[in-house]
């Protein structure tokens, strides 16, 4: 979900995300979306990854990778979108090969982003 409240206001207007922030059983829905370590990758089909943080954020969440990669290696759909599309460079398979090696995939470069003029 993209915020609406954040301070680069990217998604100043996105009224679904505002929709989901102000209405309170929706709200809760956000809340309490359970943190990825906790997601049982049988019981789910897909894993979507998306965020609105700068690229250099995708670094860090470890256990982002390992989920990724564990819906690929059950042969279930695991997409990323936006800005987590860096997830891909990441993501590692159990033998220490990137997930992404020899499949062909498309993202934001940091050359286009700057020539949007965004540095994020």
């Amino acid at each position: 979900m993209s915020d609406p409240r954040d301070l680069s206001r990217w998604s100043a207007g996105d009224l679904i995300s505002t929709g989901f922030i102000h209405i309170p059983e929706y709200a809760r829905l956000v809340e309490e979306t359970c943190p990825v370590r906790d997601i049982d990758v049988e019981a789910f089909d897909a894993v979507v990854a998306g965020h609105q943080a700068p690229c250099s954020r995708s670094k860090k969440p470890k256990i982002l990778h390992v989920k990724f990669v564990a819906f690929s290696e059950a042969g279930k759909v695991a997409a990323a979108l936006c800005h987590c599309v860096s997830i891909l460079r990441y993501a590692m398979l159990k033998s220490g090969r990137p997930l992404v090696r020899g499949k062909i995939f498309t993202g934001f470069s940091n050359m286009e982003k700057r020539r949007r003029g965004r540095n994020d």
